[in-house]
């Protein structure tokens, strides 16, 4: 199972926590599908990606500084594009298999999908994801997006 596909699943897992969703229905094989596909009798609504909300996500991420949260909220499926256009195709995924966290191949870029932000453990304590802008030889943060995930 690839990382993102990974990630799908913690999303469609916390779906289920938070929103009542019956994840075990649903599945997300590779990370450039939407975030849930038919796999039964049962589905969910495939959902829309607006490319207009992704790109000003991408500007504000770049355009400002320090730990904030976006003014924007995204879907499933925005999430994951979202990830995927802020790191490009030549990622990893950093710390313990499985943490979530992936770093584009120039290390200035990490998009973050961890479990402890989808449940919103940690302020704005509501689910979301992290675009983050970092100086790769120092690795300060130099910008912390925090992105809602729409409900």
């Amino acid at each position: 199972m690839s990382d993102f596909a990974f990630i799908k699943r913690i999303l469609a897992f916390t779906a289920i926590i938070i929103f009542g969703v019956s994840v075990w229905a649903q599945s997300a094989p590779k990370c450039d599908t939407a975030l849930f596909e038919k796999t039964s009798s049962i589905s969910a609504p495939q959902e829309a990606i607006s490319d207009a909300k992704i790109a000003n996500v991408l500007t504000e991420t770049i355009e400002t500084q320090g730990n904030y949260t976006s003014r924007y909220v995204v879907n499933g499926a925005e999430a994951m594009e979202i990830g995927q256009r802020w790191l490009g195709d030549a990622y990893t995924q950093i710390g313990k298999a499985n943490s979530g966290v992936f770093v584009s191949a120039d290390g200035k870029r990490r998009f973050r999908i961890d479990g402890n932000s989808l449940m919103g453990t940690h302020s704005p304590y509501k689910p979301h994801i992290h675009l983050e802008l970092v100086n790769p030889v120092t690795t300060v943060v130099i910008s912390n997006n925090h992105i809602l995930l729409a409900e």
